[in-house]
């Protein structure tokens, strides 16, 4: 946590730093989930209540 200060970030870790020592496997259906908002999921929840995107 000192090294890298990931308090700011999904799960507080880093995998594109350190933190991704911690872990044998990263898996997702959305790989923006990763980073904190999957996105992919929100463009299907928003295409369900009746909103497009461009």
């Amino acid at each position: 946590v000192e090294a890298e200060q990931p308090l700011d970030c999904a799960g507080s870790f880093k995998c594109e730093g350190l933190g991704i020592v911690l872990f044998k496997a990263l898996e997702g259906r959305d790989p923006n989930s990763l980073i904190g908002l999957p996105l992919i999921g929100l463009v299907e929840m928003l295409a369900c209540h009746g909103h497009s995107l461009p």
